[in-house]
């Protein structure tokens, strides 16, 4: 189980007492509520075209990615307190100085911790905030969303195209499987507006393009797994 996985099992959990994950294995869908209600799950992040096709940012940073992820999942913590951290960078970046200076500034922050959420600068192509997460990972912090700033833009313009974008790849992925339950929904595990977008959300609904064989999209903020939104 993967942590958006992870923060859609503790959303349901709380909400539903027969919750199944993978009950076919690894196969769609990603859930089952109580024997009727197939779930799927999917970080909601920014996409680019690359060769013709959509892709993920962080797939294309991807050996960026899992780099500065050991790097700051190395940092331990006496104390029981976890934190996300949240990157925006312009390439290109020196991965070898940026590892380094994150480590060393996490570790500032441990020793003389500040109010969060605080943002820290390390250069003018590269910065990353700290947020409060609960305290149920194995490591400190927890690299929570990384953001290419070259590809950025309004953060409601970025929403539509990104949640229309995974709606798509979603709808394409449970063809073979959709009749086989009678509901479907799809999560969305959001890393590009933390929910900051709740008053817009029926301006973002207006310009969705939903496959009937979702009856529900939910929502949820990365940082905590808090429920942002339901758009049915």
């Amino acid at each position: 189980m993967n942590r958006e996985e992870k923060l859609a099992d503790d959303y349901l959990k709380n909400i539903y007492n027969n919750v199944l994950f993978e009950p076919d294995g690894n196969i769609p869908p990603d859930f089952l509520i109580n024997n009727d209600i197939a779930v799927e799950v999917r970080r909601l992040n920014q996409h680019k075209i690359i060769s013709g096709k959509y892709q993920p940012l962080d797939n294309k940073s991807l050996s960026i990615f899992h780099s500065i992820e050991k790097a700051i999942e190395s940092i331990k913590s006496e104390n029981n307190n976890c934190y996300i951290v949240s990157i925006d960078f312009e390439q290109p970046i020196d991965i070898r100085f940026i590892k380094k200076e994150i480590i060393n500034r996490l570790k500032q922050f441990l020793g003389n911790p500040v109010p969060l959420p605080c943002k820290i600068e390390i250069n003018d192509s590269f910065s990353f905030e700290i947020y409060p997460a609960e305290p149920k990972y194995s490591s400190t912090f927890i690299l929570g969303a990384m953001n290419d700033l070259d590809n950025g833009g309004f953060i409601l313009s970025l929403l539509i195209k990104n949640i229309n974008i995974c709606i798509d790849e979603k709808t394409e992925k449970i063809q073979r499987y959709r009749n086989k339950y009678r509901i479907w929904w799809l999560i969305l595990i959001d890393t590009i507006g933390y929910g900051s977008y709740k008053s817009e959300i029926n301006s973002i609904k207006s310009k969705l393009v939903i496959d009937p064989v979702w009856s529900k999209i939910i929502i949820l903020n990365t940082l905590n797994g808090e429920f942002i939104a339901e758009i049915t």
